[in-house]
């Protein structure tokens, strides 16, 4: 454990979209303030057969980015939070418990719209 604790050099919070009132989804707000987690790497495909990298799906004119980071299992993140870093944001695509030795943490992968 002390040395996933190392790895977590980020700074990072969340924000959540409010439950539906009146038929109305209300502006995100913050569900966690700070939370630590490892850097923002970028998550690709093997590169065995020509296969393109994940962050190359082409959506609507755009690139989706896709990237992946860890954090401990006791925060509350969901699918569709908005993660942000600094002056970065990222929609949580999925997030999965990760065991490391006897440890869990959450392993999120992280999407981002980008232009050509």
């Amino acid at each position: 454990m002390p040395s996933f604790i190392k790895l977590k050099t980020v700074t990072a919070s969340t924000k959540r979209s409010p439950a539906v009132a009146s038929g109305k989804i209300g502006d995100r707000v913050v569900n966690i303030a700070s939370l630590l987690c490892t850097p923002i790497d970028p998550l690709m495909a093997s590169s065995t057969g020509g296969q393109p990298k994940f962050d190359e799906i082409p959506v609507l004119d755009s690139k989706v980015g896709l990237f992946m980071t860890y954090c401990d299992a006791i925060h509350d993140i969901q699918q569709g939070d908005e993660f942000i870093v600094g002056s970065t944001s990222y929609t949580v695509k999925s997030v999965e418990d990760w065991v490391w030795k006897g440890t869990f943490y959450l392993q999120l992968i992280l999407m981002k719209y980008r232009k050509p």
